[in-house]
């Protein structure tokens, strides 16, 4: 029972997961995965393997996974529509029956948005300032957020005074390292 449990629990995570041994075969994914793949964008399952959508990947995505050891290593390859690379985590699971590796994946490009856990409760947020904290997570200027929240640019600077503030930082790179610890 401990395993299926752990199975349903890894199957509510977002982030797509498998376990594939050294041909590349799909022994447990979770439905994030499943997804992914049944997509067919840059990573797909063809005959009962995870495969490149552009073959002439797959070598390379397969050289990686046999070079998976017990240490986490990372790969990426471009994205097929050029928006990003579909980044690839790999590990080598130990088990008596064989070569085994745990693999994460997921897109890059335009698609990809960063989680992190509550920072609004963490740091004491009024739901304004949260707004204005993901909008700066994203990448986005001042009057970039004050368009995108219809808000004037004087109430954005003000909300970003203030998560500065709470957050005890002066500027984007101390908030940024600030809310690292704190990404999913």
């Amino acid at each position: 029972m401990p395993a299926a449990l752990v199975a349903s629990w890894a199957d509510t995570d977002q982030t797509p997961r498998a376990i594939v041994d050294a041909k590349l075969r799909p022994v447990w994914m979770n439905q994030a995965a499943r997804s992914q793949l049944e997509r067919r964008r840059d990573v797909e399952l063809r005959e009962g393997t995870l495969s490149t959508t552009n073959s002439a990947y797959q070598g390379a995505l397969a050289s990686f996974v046999a070079g998976c050891d017990r240490e986490l290593s990372g790969f990426c390859l471009p994205c097929d529509d050029g928006d990003g690379h579909v980044l690839f985590r790999g590990q080598e699971i130990e088990h008596s029956d064989g070569r085994y590796f745990g693999l994460i994946f997921y897109r890059s490009g335009s698609e990809f948005s960063a989680r992190y856990a509550d920072l609004d409760t963490v740091f004491q947020l009024t739901q304004s300032e949260h707004r204005v904290l993901q909008q700066m997570i994203g990448g986005y200027t001042a009057d970039e957020i004050s368009n995108n929240l219809r808000v004037s640019i004087e109430t954005t600077r003000s909300h970003i005074r203030q998560i500065y503030l709470k957050l005890n930082v002066t500027s984007r790179e101390g908030l940024f390292s600030r809310i690292r610890p704190y990404r999913m």
